[in-house]
């Protein structure tokens, strides 16, 4: 693999049965870069997450993290060595209050190579780390004052926001976000994605699943688009979504370039399916 990506996946494939979700899918993410994996409903996104966070393990392919070979490392491990990810359902503690919430995700922090350190590491008392915990919220933003909060309490977007700073909290290099604005209104959509670039400024390198298009490419550096597990574009943004072959991914059927330069909306796959009549299918 190529020294300048963080994160690289070589020929992944992974079959259930006789169906191919992936299939040789080849995505390299550099350092301090944020990467989009599109595609519609069916394509293969969060099989792909699965398998690079070791929840999956390919029938074939390898994955790389920082150089070294991850491919069979179980997901705390790959915690471990600097990659964290979220879930499309949120995995936050609603009896816990908001800061509660992010000193738990630090256990991280804790662990060490020599047993008795780590064992030492556990008897330190929870609320050491509430410093810490306060300067990732303030990172976040948002929220001062409901720092003492239930998470139950919170809106659903405060609860977005939370999820992304307790996967802050493990102190990652790499940060895959599974549709971090999934429910979330146009106003929520907008401060997530400014939290997301704030993020990839700090260093992280951050790959997400996201389904809106518009949103990825207002702030992604890259789009990946996978159709029935196969890779079929990788490039910038203005490029992917005019491909024809994204487009047809999405609304079911041929398009041709003609046609896309024909359209007055644009040439994004929502913009499209208007324009041919064709209803775009929405993502996983």
């Amino acid at each position: 693999m190529s020294d300048k990506y963080v994160l690289f996946t070589q020929d992944i494939t992974m079959r259930f049965g006789g169906l191919n979700a992936l299939d040789s899918v080849t995505i390299g993410l550099k350092k301090g870069e944020l990467l989009a994996v599109v595609g519609p409903n069916g394509a293969g996104k969060t099989t792909f997450f699965n398998v690079v966070s070791g929840i999956y393990k390919p029938t074939s392919g390898t994955v790389w993290l920082k150089g070294k070979e991850i491919t069979q490392k179980p997901p705390f491990l790959i915690a471990r060595n600097g990659m964290v990810r979220t879930f499309q359902n949120l995995g936050i503690y609603d009896n816990l209050t908001v800061i509660e919430s992010v000193c738990v995700a630090m256990h991280r922090k804790f662990l060490k190579n020599n047993l008795m350190k780590t064992l030492k590491g556990f008897l330190v008392p929870w609320d050491t780390n509430k410093p810490e915990a306060m300067t990732i919220l303030e990172f976040i933003g948002g929220f001062k004052g409901i720092e003492n909060e239930l998470c139950i309490n919170l809106p659903y977007g405060f609860q977005k926001y939370l999820e992304i700073a307790r996967s802050l909290a493990m102190g990652p290099e790499v940060l895959l976000l599974d549709e971090p604005a999934a429910g979330l209104n146009q106003s929520e959509k907008t401060e997530i994605s400014r939290i997301i670039k704030k993020i990839v400024s700090s260093g992280v390198s951050v790959m997400l699943i996201e389904h809106d298009i518009k949103m990825v490419s207002n702030i992604s550096d890259r789009i990946v688009v996978l159709d029935y597990g196969k890779q079929i574009a990788d490039g910038v943004p203005k490029d992917v979504i005019c491909d024809p072959k994204v487009i047809s991914a999405y609304i079911g059927k041929p398009v041709t370039s003609a046609e896309i330069e024909a359209g007055s909306g644009g040439c994004d796959p929502v913009t499209v399916s208007v324009q041919t009549g064709q209803a775009a299918s929405a993502d996983e």
